[in-house]
């Protein structure tokens, strides 16, 4: 599976080389990705690991279970991919995509035509391409719902958590004297 500090840092990579920014904002650029990816990340396993919210997969199957008289179990359905085993809330996925591409957005406005290529694509579908950073992260959260992995909530949250995580990183690293 590749995360999306790969898909990300190949793409910053690949508009660095088209754009020639400096040296000083190309730098900056690197390392701002990579510490929103990764405070996001400490962020994320610290509020998964706090709720411990099941994922779709138990929920769905034992539905039967969860006190609630309208909802039915389904014990064949399964994702679309084998689910992580790890707690659902809020979606790692959704926060480090949201983070990166905001500072890519910071950078270069939202109106940015680029084309992701991804290892993790399903078979003839290598490479997407968004007319925006915004619309790229809003995707990148809405294939782990697609996928069955999350929650639409928990995905929403993850956006929100990495623009934020984002905001933090611009407003107290790496500033420009």
């Amino acid at each position: 599976m590749e995360f999306a500090e790969g898909s990300v840092n190949r793409l910053a990579r690949e508009l660095v080389l088209e754009r020639q920014p400096d040296l000083w904002v190309t730098t900056r650029l690197f390392a701002q990705i990579n510490m929103t990816l990764y405070d996001g990340y400490i962020a994320v396993w610290n509020a998964k690991y706090g709720y411990n919210h099941w994922r779709p997969y138990t929920a769905i199957r034992m539905a039967g279970e969860d006190g609630n008289s309208k909802t039915m179990p389904d014990p064949h359905w399964a994702p679309l991919r084998v689910t992580p085993p790890h707690p659902e809330y809020p979606s790692a996925h959704a926060a480090g995509c949201a983070g990166s591409f905001d500072l890519l957005r910071r950078l270069w406005g939202d109106h940015v035509r680029f084309t992701m290529k991804t290892t993790t694509a399903p078979p003839g579908m290598p490479t997407r391409t968004f007319t925006s950073f915004t619309a790229a992260a809003n995707e990148c959260a809405d294939s782990r719902v697609r996928l069955g992995y999350h929650y639409r909530y928990s995905t929403d949250a993850g956006l929100e958590l990495g623009r934020q995580v984002a905001a933090h990183v611009v407003e107290h690293y790496l500033r420009a004297k």
